[in-house]
């Protein structure tokens, strides 16, 4: 099969105003079906420095929801439960959180794999971090055992994996500019998507 890119004007207009309901979205959280959250709420502290913001067990589904992410400068996440999860709910000003859905009693199964959208059949995936130097984060996160799905090698941007077989991308923006920096090598950018 011979297949080429879809021409960028004809994805554009695809796009259509958005309707005036949707003014105040904005994207709160993506979800991952995990293993064992003491070794996911480990990796996504200790490895990408995100803090556990919410916790939600249901007991009814034999589920547990953990909420990770990023904080400001300073702030502190609440103690209380009620307060952590007005915290998490309204985080319009601050950046999205990621669900971690945790099956009771999938820690137990030895066998059990996750499918991270990467294996065929393709679907999702990853998510992205941005830091300030790519090939620096891939050296620390690589002593500390986590692993290397592609160095930056001075690209920019780099892929790591979680503990379920999720890949998180290193984006290196301080390297690649701003939309219509003329330094940026658009070439790159294209050879990492077929990796």
């Amino acid at each position: 099969m011979d297949a080429k890119p879809i021409p960028f004007e004809e994805v554009e207009r695809c796009v259509k105003p958005p309707p005036p309901e949707t003014k105040t979205y904005s994207f709160h959280h993506t979800c991952y079906r995990i293993k064992d959250p003491r070794v996911t709420v480990d990796f996504y502290s200790r490895v990408l420095g995100m803090k556990l913001i919410a916790t939600l067990p249901l007991e009814n589904l034999k589920t547990t929801m953990y909420f990770m992410g990023y904080t400001e400068e300073g702030e502190k996440v609440p103690s209380d439960f009620k307060e952590r999860m007005e915290f998490l709910l309204h985080r319009k000003k601050h950046t999205p959180v990621i669900e971690f859905l945790h099956n009771w009693g999938t820690e137990n199964m030895p066998d059990l794999k996750l499918h991270d959208g990467n294996k065929a059949p393709k679907g999702y995936s990853h998510i992205c971090v941005a830091v300030q130097d790519a090939d620096a984060e891939i050296k620390r996160v690589a002593n500390l055992g986590v692993r290397v799905i592609k160095e930056s090698g001075g690209q920019g941007y780099a892929f790591i994996e979680d503990p379920d077989g999720y890949w998180v991308e290193f984006l290196d923006g301080d390297r690649l500019g701003s939309p219509g920096d003329p330094n940026i090598d658009i070439t790159e950018m294209k050879a990492a998507i077929g990796f």
